[in-house]
This record gives C-alpha cells, sequence and structure tokens, in this order.
C-alpha cells in the first residue's frame, strides 16, 4: 500500500514544537518526502527555520541543529524578502516514522510549514528497528 498525506498549519511561538502526527496502527511507516518552512507573517518576518522531530521533543533545542541526535532527521529555512527568498530543506532519507511526529520551530517568530508524508507497509522488524532509533538520544552513544 503506498498513499500520500499532507500536513500543514502553524507554530505560533519560537522555541515551540507542536505534535503535527501519530501513526494510526502498527504494520505501518510513513516517510517525509517534503518538509518546507516559511515565515507565518510574510510582510514583517524575512527569517524562518523549523526542524521534524520523531518522539518526545523535551531534548530538542530551540537554538541549536540537533544533527547528532537521530530523533531529529530534517530541516528548512527561508530567508529574504518574499521576492527574494532563499530556502533549504534537508531530509535525512533513513528515517521511518512510526509513533509520534514533531514540528519545532527554531526561529524567533511563527513559522507556518508543510509535510508531505507517504505511507508504507512494513515489517516487525523494521518497526522494533525504528522505534529503537526514535527512542535514542544521540547516535554517538
Amino acid at each position: 500500500m503506498k498513499s500520500i498525506h499532507t500536513l500543514r498549519g502553524v507554530v505560533l511561538q519560537g522555541g515551540d514544537s507542536k505534535k503535527i502526527f501519530e501513526s494510526p496502527r502498527s504494520g505501518t511507516g510513513w516517510i517525509v518526502k517534503a518538509f518546507y518552512v516559511w515565515p507565518y507573517n510574510m510582510d514583517s518576518n524575512l527569517y524562518s527555520h523549523g526542524k521534524l522531530w520523531k518522539g518526545d521533543p523535551s531534548a530538542a533545542s530551540a537554538s541549536n541543529s540537533d544533527a547528532q541526535n537521530s530523533q531529529c532527521f530534517a530541516w528548512s529555512a527561508t530567508s529574504g524578502s518574499t521576492a527574494e527568498a532563499v530556502r533549504y530543506d534537508i531530509i535525512d532519507p533513513d528515517h521511518l516514522i512510526t509513533n509520534e511526529l514533531y514540528v519545532i520551530n527554531t526561529a524567533a517568530q511563527a513559522i507556518s510549514y508543510m509535510v508531505i508524508l507517504e505511507q508504507r507497509d512494513i515489517t516487525a522488524d523494521e518497526e522494533v528497528l525504528s522505534i529503537i532509533k526514535e527512542k535514542s538520544q544521540d547516535v554517538h552513544n
């Protein structure tokens, strides 16, 4: 089975996290195909950035990339005016969401976001490995 789901919304406060998805059943995994952030107020905010986090976001930093943490796997940012915006979007291709997904606003102002998920049927072994990776705090441990 393969299907695409789009999630979009707003994280109003800089430094806040928002749960945007919870996997509805066992045996199903989700891959993030795209992740975008942009300023909520496009008239006054010229910079926005955020990241995606698998599982409990209490260890997430609001000011650092958290690239060393296996729970963090995607980053997006925009800067400049809407007419001359510069952006980057990075998604680690080695990830599988089996539980919860959060957007973390690492900007000072509110951000808008859009996440495109692709559903995949997975084996029990793939699900267990993904849960272990999701619970780890640091890839160096």
